[in-house]
């Protein structure tokens, strides 16, 4: 399969902006308004947000690529839980998104695996993710890979406010 994991650097901040938009847009055009879309990527996904991020000692992003060429990206956040968590240490997918082209691929799973595999290094108990609940595709994925739905937590999207499922899985 050849994938590779590549920490992104502050000076690919560009690349990782085009990278957010262009697999955001894919993964949400066809169920949200493209005002709302463009909004929440404007608000949320601008150049200062991420470069917020990129310096955020907590938010570690990775380039995914296979064979050498740039197939999506994943957000770690470190130190994050939920409350229903108690105060074991957790990590918090926060995305994780491949470009269309690489859809289908057989690439998911080793990206969860690495997603895994770094939450247990940096001492994790838990591995927790939001998930929008019209994204059936994700849930049944998140569960065939050993999540399970434990509550909701509200997710801005633009001017639209949803009450997304909290799934977790042990580490």
């Amino acid at each position: 399969m050849n994938l590779t994991f590549s920490p992104v650097l502050a000076d690919q901040l560009q690349t990782l902006q085009t990278l957010v938009h262009t697999t955001f847009r894919e993964a949400y055009q066809a169920k949200t308004s493209a005002e709302d879309l463009e909004a929440h990527l404007s608000l949320y996904h601008s150049r200062e947000k991420l470069s917020e991020e990129l310096n955020d000692p907590q938010v570690h992003y990775f380039f995914v690529l296979q064979h050498h060429t740039l197939a999506g990206f994943i957000m770690l956040r470190q130190q994050s839980t939920h409350p229903q968590l108690g105060n074991a240490p957790a990590t918090q997918l926060q995305r994780i998104y491949l470009l269309p082209e690489f859809w289908g691929k057989g690439l998911a799973k080793p990206m969860m695996d690495f997603c895994e595999d770094f939450a247990r290094r940096e001492g994790s108990a838990w591995l927790w993710l939001q998930v929008w609940q019209q994204n059936p595709r994700a849930i049944r994925f998140y569960q065939k890979c050993g999540f399970e739905h434990f509550g909701f937590m509200d997710f801005q999207f633009a001017h639209t406010l949803h009450s997304d499922w909290v799934m977790r899985k042990a580490l």
